[in-house]
């Protein structure tokens, strides 16, 4: 998903009929129905999870376990998705996590489906994404997007009722949807952006030489892809082994 800042005129998409979402980003998996089974996907489905990755990595085991069968009951034709954030407990997340979401996941978005996210969300028992904002902007409120600084204080002048999901201290952007061009886009807190580059200088794992030659193994001959926020650890190591 691109930028906001990023398009052409950007600031006029911000004078549209907007909904306004909080940003969460824990392990994105998604899934779609298609000839008459379930397919799932990681980050932006790119990339179906075959059997190999699920057994070697193990990331999304506990998501799907939890999601199988009552996905079935919400995707019944061909085309139907479902996306979602998982934050499982393994998982050392950027912004910590204080609010958890409903069974550790948040329902993102669908397509193809009659039902709205909060109605999906009910059923699977899950987070809906919180929206913070629907209608449009006033000029202040224009600025607070703008300015990439988004706080507690800032996004209750967007809504004064609105609930956090995950860490109302530390709120990594938002999510933006021009209900009228039907285009949406993300604005990143610069904060935060910064916060991603400090974790990334100040990793600095040591792999010794079998886990080395098992990640090639695994990337070259299975052709599986490791997760971005898949971390070395004793026990991920394990579970590599």
């Amino acid at each position: 998903m691109k930028h906001l800042y990023e398009i052409n005129d950007w600031e006029k998409f911000l004078d549209g009929n907007l909904e306004i979402a909080q940003k969460v980003d824990g392990t994105n998996l998604n899934v779609v129905y298609k000839n008459n089974k379930l397919l799932w996907y990681g980050r932006e489905g790119k990339k179906e999870l075959d059997l190999i990755q699920r057994t070697v990595l193990s990331l999304y085991e506990d998501a799907i376990n939890y999601l199988e069968d009552k996905v079935k009951k919400v995707l019944i034709q061909d085309n139907q998705y479902l996306s979602f954030e998982f934050f499982p407990s393994f998982i050392d997340p950027i912004i910590p996590v204080l609010i958890k979401p409903k069974n550790n996941l948040i329902l993102l978005y669908s397509k193809n489906l009659d039902k709205t996210i909060p109605e999906l969300a009910e059923i699977l028992n899950v987070t809906p994404q919180p929206v913070i904002f629907r209608g449009k902007l006033t000029e202040k409120q224009k600025e607070i997007i703008k300015s990439r600084k988004y706080t507690l204080e800032s996004i209750r002048e967007l809504n004064p009722n609105f609930e956090f999901v995950i860490n109302p201290l530390i709120i990594e952007g938002l999510i933006i949807t021009n209900l009228d061009e039907n285009k949406t886009y993300k604005m990143t807190d610069l904060n935060f952006t910064e916060k991603v580059k400090t974790k990334k200088q100040n990793k600095d794992y040591e792999y010794d030489e079998y886990y080395k030659i098992i990640m090639n193994i695994i990337l070259n001959d299975f052709n599986v892809d490791i997760p971005k926020n898949y971390e070395y650890t004793p026990e991920n190591y394990l579970n590599v082994l």
